[in-house]
């Protein structure tokens, strides 16, 4: 069977999400702050279909909040090129690093776009990567294969793992979206 990736947008209704039979939900980007009232969220359903979860960025930020967690304004926001220290406690990042610091701690370099920032784990979380100043900047909830990723990922090493959940590949190529296959 062979599937592409779908773009969904956030109002899609519960019942189409659930018929749909997606192995893996991705969420995505936003410029807006999770933490407000007024703020779209993801629909919930997604969080109890099953499947593997990835929440990049924005998305990441929306399942902290939506999940019991919480987000601020980050003090200091962060912007283009950054490290982020892996923590080893998801597979998404095991053994995944650019190199290591004084202390021997796996470093990953990433693309960093963020003013807001989640300041408590959801419950089942653990953080799996951090920066100075973003000291959750990736979580998982590897019971549920939920995880999340503040950076974007450097795409020669993070495409695969990324979506590794999702049984896919051939997902991003060079700065473009492909066709994805679902096995």
């Amino acid at each position: 069977m062979r599937r592409v990736c779908e773009v969904w947008p956030c109002d899609a209704s519960p019942q189409r999400i659930a018929d749909f039979g997606a192995q893996g939900v991705v969420l995505s980007g936003s410029h807006q702050s999770a933490y407000l009232a007024e703020t779209e969220k993801a629909p919930e359903v997604v969080f109890t279909l099953g499947v593997p979860v990835l929440g990049i960025c924005y998305g990441m930020q929306t399942m902290a909040q939506q999940l019991g967690g919480a987000v601020e304004a980050g003090i200091t926001r962060e912007f283009g090129h950054a490290q982020i220290r892996a923590h080893g406690h998801s597979r998404l990042l095991a053994d995944l690093q650019d190199r290591t610091n004084e202390q021997g701690h796996g470093l990953l370099d990433v693309w960093m776009s963020h003013g807001d920032k989640v300041v408590t784990l959801p419950s089942g979380f653990q953080i799996m990567a951090s920066t100075p100043a973003c000291p959750i900047a990736g979580m998982a909830d590897e019971a549920r294969v939920m995880r999340t990723v503040s950076p974007r990922g450097n795409a020669h090493q993070a495409r695969h793992r990324y979506f590794a959940p999702f049984r896919a590949r051939d997902l991003w190529l060079q700065g473009r979206l492909v066709d994805a296959r679902f096995y």
